[in-house]
């Protein structure tokens, strides 16, 4: 039997210690008269019980079960050292909350450094490897210098917007055709790929006149 009480205690200590506080109302003198089956703390416990239930959290609805079923055993001067015991507890445990939520908040501000650091690091790692491609497709197309100007001539005597594509598609076909068994490409990603490819268009269009796109 007192085995049983002990654990009966624990668990209804254990779930009020555990409860947001701040929500019961601490005035117990301007209380009307107490209710013993219905006051503001079944109520209370309902309401967590509710909770409980909805996030299927089942340890906890059977300890509130019990914690409700003891509770309703207190008389109305028993509710009152309950909540005079849950008072004075959580006085107590008032600077450690503090400081707890003084860590909290310090813990997110550095996670929110951290992300602005991350966003940082990305936005140069993109700045980087932007100019790595753009040197590697400078290099590439020093090597196919003769090529281009030979584009670059065929492109200037068609006046027909139509050739022009088919000339322009056909030259960068055979331009992106030799990247990919050149050197310096092997060992480059997807996205560098991708990123190269409109690196070199960009650049073979600006070697061509604008008086031959507007012929």
């Amino acid at each position: 039997m007192l085995l049983r009480m002990l654990k009966e205690n624990y668990v209804w200590y254990l779930v009020l210690s555990t409860a947001d506080l701040q929500h019961i109302p601490w005035n117990t003198s301007e209380r009307h008269c107490w209710s013993q089956k219905e006051n503001e703390l079944v109520a209370f416990l309902q309401l967590q019980l509710a909770e409980a239930i909805n996030l299927q959290d089942r340890a906890l609805i059977a300890h509130l079960h019990e914690t409700l079923r003891c509770v309703r055993l207190f008389n109305d001067d028993g509710c009152r050292k309950l909540f005079k015991s849950l008072r004075e507890d959580y006085q107590k445990r008032s600077p450690y909350i503090a400081y707890l939520i003084r860590c909290r908040q310090g813990l997110l501000s550095t996670l929110a450094h951290l992300d602005r650091l991350c966003v940082r690091v990305k936005c140069d790692q993109d700045a980087i490897n932007n100019y790595l491609v753009s040197v590697c497709v400078r290099v590439f197309l020093e090597k196919k210098e003769a090529f281009l100007l030979r584009f670059c001539e065929e492109f200037k005597k068609l006046t027909l917007a139509d050739e022009k594509q088919d000339l322009v598609d056909n030259f960068l076909g055979k331009v992106h055709a030799e990247m990919d068994n050149d050197p310096i490409w092997q060992s480059a990603s997807a996205n560098q790929l991708d990123l190269a490819r409109v690196v070199v268009e960009r650049t073979v269009m600006a070697r061509v006149p604008q008086c031959a796109l507007s012929k």
